[in-house]
């Protein structure tokens, strides 16, 4: 999973999502909004609407004119399309509409109630509230392989610096005080690497470096590395194995510094510097699974990469002003890439890395930031929300059924956006952290193999 600083996020994989919210509404959306009233017999218009609340619109690129929303019985033609997606939220309803730009109409595409989520599980207990400084950087968390822990980072002022934190949570006890792990610099990667009998953490930052020291049980050797970057490590992701860690760092999206869009693999034993994968831009997101690397990018497509030889694999996605991808996740068994664009997570069959081809399509009402699957690959879920405007509505929870493409639960309770969530290793519980300072552990009630 993904997790980067919010200065990170705003000046590259959010980039194209916040220049799109920030220009004149298109059009297409007063034209859905009409034949929603003429559905619900209604007389809604825009102003009457909380723009951050009830409605939202962004502009996808689509592999075909389907837009997302193939209708039964209808042939498309098999050429990249760009439209809107927009979204009315209105009574627990979300009505989804799709329009191609500058075309003067609107397709009703679904409505899909929103389940109510159980606010206060009791084997949890609800939230923590934790260590942060407001605004100054992306939250981020990770669950322990042994499921003893969450690590969640933080970020302390220190003499006018910053400083990094990462608070070890017991998800058992919610009386029982954080360990605290203090760094000197902040937290801006996170990921959990097990080697029987240790379990160490494995941390990016904002200086560039990468660092492991063992959590469980509790050390104090640290092990770092460091590549002549010096720009913030923006993810960090574990090989299936253990062996391997592949980081990236911040670039600026300029040709001129292509040099620096390097994935770089370490020895997870050793630290020592294995190879460096060529990306075609600079590098959002980051995982692995088995032998393939993915990695999406700030263009809006993702690179596969074989993690033995480094041979590049496949590109797909991304193209003219397609949005960057935010996250990528693979599933435990690895037959599945969830891709996170905008307010769309896009499902690919990875069964062969050099030619995936989309199973599902799921629609949220907010930018998306953070992906999981659960443990047994049968849950997908998915959080954002715009961290420049705090708002309840836009930093719900989605988990999706991956066999039915359905809904299966909706978690409501952060006031702020959500910046990361990972599900327990059983696949019973999710947690999330979020801009509004708290922890959150979900206790589902969904089916869980």
């Amino acid at each position: 999973m993904n997790r980067r600083l919010i200065v990170i996020l705003l000046t590259l994989t959010l980039l194209i999502p916040f220049a799109v919210s920030a220009q004149t509404t298109p059009p297409e959306v007063e034209i859905a909004l009409a034949d929603l009233n003429t559905r619900l017999g209604t007389t809604y218009t825009l102003d009457s609407l909380d723009i951050s609340e009830s409605w939202s619109w962004a502009e996808q690129r689509f592999l075909d004119a389907s837009l997302g929303c193939p209708q039964p019985d209808q042939l498309y033609a098999q050429v990249e399309s760009q439209a809107y997606v927009i979204t009315f939220t209105i009574d627990n309803q979300m009505y989804d509409y799709r329009a191609p730009r500058a075309s003067n109409q609107a397709i009703f595409c679904s409505v899909t109630t929103l389940p109510e989520a159980t606010e206060t599980p009791p084997a949890t207990g609800g939230e923590w509230e934790y260590v942060a400084v407001a605004g100054s950087f992306n939250p981020h968390l990770a669950w322990s392989p042994s499921g003893a822990e969450i690590a969640v980072s933080g970020v302390v002022e220190s003499s006018g610096a910053a400083m990094g934190m990462i608070l070890l949570y017991n998800p058992a006890d919610l009386t029982e005080l954080p360990r605290q792990v203090p760094l000197n610099q902040p937290v801006t990667a996170l990921e959990y690497l097990a080697t029987d009998p240790v379990i160490y953490l494995v941390t990016g930052a904002g200086a560039g470096d990468v660092a492991i020291f063992p959590v469980e049980p509790e050390g104090f050797d640290i092990l770092m590395m460091q590549t002549s970057d010096v720009a913030t490590v923006t993810d960090v992701a574990i090989s299936e194995d253990q062996q391997v860690i592949a980081s990236v760092n911040a670039a600026q999206n300029d040709p001129a510094l292509s040099d620096l869009w390097s994935i770089h693999l370490w020895n997870a034993s050793t630290g020592e510097a294995l190879s460096n994968l060529e990306a075609p831009a600079p590098v959002t997101s980051l995982d692995i699974n088995g032998s393939l690397i993915a990695a999406g990018v700030l263009g809006g497509g993702v690179a596969v990469y074989d993690i033995t030889s480094g041979e590049q694999l496949g590109f797909f996605g991304g193209g003219g002003n397609a949005i960057a991808v935010t996250e990528v996740s693979f599933s435990p068994d690895g037959t599945m890439l969830a891709v996170a664009n905008g307010m769309t997570v896009t499902l690919w069959d990875t069964t062969d890395p050099a030619n995936l081809t989309i199973s599902q399509t799921y629609i949220s009402d907010s930018t998306l930031l953070s992906l999981d699957f659960s443990a047994d690959g049968a849950f997908l879920a998915a959080a954002g929300g715009d961290p420049s405007v705090p708002n309840a509505a836009t930093s719900a929870i989605r988990v999706w059924d991956t066999t039915t493409g359905e809904i299966a639960a909706t978690l409501r309770g952060h006031t702020d956006a959500v910046g990361d969530i990972a599900f327990s290793p059983d696949g019973v519980r999710l947690a999330s952290v979020s801009y509004d300072g708290t922890l959150r552990v979900w206790q589902l009630g969904i089916a869980v193999g």
